[in-house]
């Protein structure tokens, strides 16, 4: 029998001109990204980037690397090398797809729509959902949103048809093999996980939405995603949370752990409002640790104050970050490892000894709030599950179209509760399964909380100590997946039990 020789791995040499360029690269479209969200430009512009780059997206660099990766090398080797070409791979995407992308970029922030008196932004609509207390103010604005939805829809399933054809060029069949491959996702494991959190979490979710349903004065199968919308603003708290508060609420929460954020002068928050400034919070690296900011567009409430508290995770594990660390490990990774401390900072201002400890409530009112902060968390996580499972059905047969629709309303309606139109098939799914990184991310929070609160008592975050495991953590950058990190604690890997214990109580 001939033997088989194995693909060249590529040169040490060549990987580190491969990482300089795409550190450079990352850098770029970092900085258009952040102009585009933080309203300062009005297009994200990605053909310069593309053609400047143009040689570092090689087709045949990809090949290369996606052939040694299939022929098993070392799960080091493996792990760095994943990283490199998952990057690679969203850049080729990216260059090749640049002109699409700009243009529904460009649509999303130009659209407007009469609300009442008002001509407003398409993308404000969410807010205004969610701050609308008359039920049918709401459905109107939400149909208006939706409309908007419908007609973006078909230059989105372009683009998801585009990425699923240069995918198939490169050999890989679809999204799922590709997060197969260069990812820690496993499709089998994390649908058995989505299934297994929404079926023990079945019970308590429907006796709730009685509850839920009462109180908004509707019959419970007639409960709209709006609904949900205005339930997890909690309105009623906009006078405890103004947006002049918030600053002042996080500093004194990063001190109790023993940070100070004046210290950090590589982080920077953006509170500014601009008219075309995203309403969606996000965080971006325009260099690991150099520069990371967190972009935000606050009107207050608790809302906002958890949005920044979780946009602060990220920015704090970005910022810590050792500049000595390669490439793979301070700006790529299991992304599930940053959502984990995303998530474990925003689940701060949902315990009780920070609502009255720093947020100063009463004991009375905290009590009356803890099930509804719940209840909130237990639908955006079941939500998100169903999110799992609908998108490795739609990865597995993009071409679909109204049966995708369908199954996406029947799947969300059916697991929150809250009725999902199918007009929002497109518009909702994750970039690259980034679903299953969340959920990961929740199952691991409700973990690692737990690991924290057995070394320095349930109210850990008021605890210095806390604060300097933490950033220990944050300084190694992502050298491991989020599965290793757990079981290096001595937890076992991901296990959903004890987010299930508390999403049932």
């Amino acid at each position: 029998m001939a033997k088989v020789n194995r693909p060249a791995q590529p040169s040490s040499d060549r990987l580190a001109r491969l990482r300089g360029e795409l550190e450079s690269y990352l850098d770029e479209i970092s900085l258009a990204y952040y102009q585009y969200g933080a309203g300062l430009s009005e297009r994200f512009s990605l053909r310069p980037l593309a053609e400047k780059y143009h040689h570092l997206f090689s087709p045949d660099t990809i090949r290369s690397l996606l052939d040694w990766l299939r022929d098993d090398p070392s799960p080091e080797q493996d792990f760095s090398l994943a990283q490199l070409a998952d990057a690679l791979l969203d850049g080729y995407i990216s260059s090749s797809l640049a002109e699409p992308i700009e243009q529904l970029s460009h649509t999303v922030a130009t659209m407007k729509v009469e609300v009442g008196s008002r001509r407003v932004s398409w993308l404000s609509l969410p807010a205004l959902v969610a701050g609308e207390p008359v039920r049918e103010k709401r459905l109107m604005i939400s149909e208006q949103e939706l409309a908007g939805h419908a007609t973006l829809s078909p230059p989105r399933r372009r683009l998801w048809l585009e990425e699923r054809r240069l995918l198939e060029e490169l050999g890989i069949p679809s999204v799922i093999s590709r997060t197969e491959l260069l990812t820690p996702i496993r499709h089998e494991e994390i649908r058995r996980l989505a299934v297994t959190i929404l079926e023990r979490t079945e019970r308590i979710h429907r006796e709730e939405l009685y509850r839920v349903a009462d109180r908004l004065g509707v019959a419970s199968d007639q409960l709209h995603h709006s609904d949900f919308q205005y339930l997890a603003r909690l309105r009623e708290l906009d006078g405890v949370f103004p947006a002049a508060r918030m600053q002042g609420l996080m500093l004194e929460s990063l001190r109790r752990m023993g940070i100070e954020l004046g210290d950090l002068p590589n982080l920077s928050i953006d509170f500014t409002d601009r008219p075309s400034k995203s309403p969606r919070a996000f965080c971006v690296a325009l260099s690991v640790p150099g520069d990371v900011r967190a972009i935000l567009r606050p009107m207050g409430g608790y809302q906002d104050l958890s949005t920044l508290f979780h946009e602060l995770g990220h920015l704090l594990y970005y910022g810590h970050m050792s500049p000595h660390l390669p490439l793979e490990v301070r700006r790529l990774g299991d992304s599930a490892l940053h959502e984990l401390y995303a998530f474990l900072l925003q689940y701060i201002t949902a315990k009780p000894a920070w609502l009255t400890g720093i947020a100063g409530l009463d004991g009375e009112a905290v009590e009356q709030l803890m099930p509804r902060l719940r209840f909130i968390k237990r639908t955006m996580v079941r939500r998100y599950a169903a999110k799992v499972v609908y998108e490795l059905k739609f990865h597995r047969d993009p071409e679909l179209g109204e049966e995708l629709a369908e199954l996406y309303c029947h799947l969300l309606t059916s697991t929150t509760g809250f009725y999902h139109d199918p007009r929002r098939y497109l518009a909702d799914l994750d970039q690259n399964l980034y679903s299953a990184h969340y959920l990961r991310a929740w199952v691991g929070e409700a973990q690692l909380n737990r690991y924290l609160s057995r070394q320095f008592g349930e109210s850990w975050f008021l605890d210095p100590r806390a604060g300097e495991l933490l950033t220990s953590w944050w300084r190694r950058g992502q050298d491991r997946t989020l599965d290793q990190f757990l079981t290096e604690l001595g937890l076992g890997g991901v296990d959903p039990a004890p987010l299930i214990e508390e999403l049932a109580a």
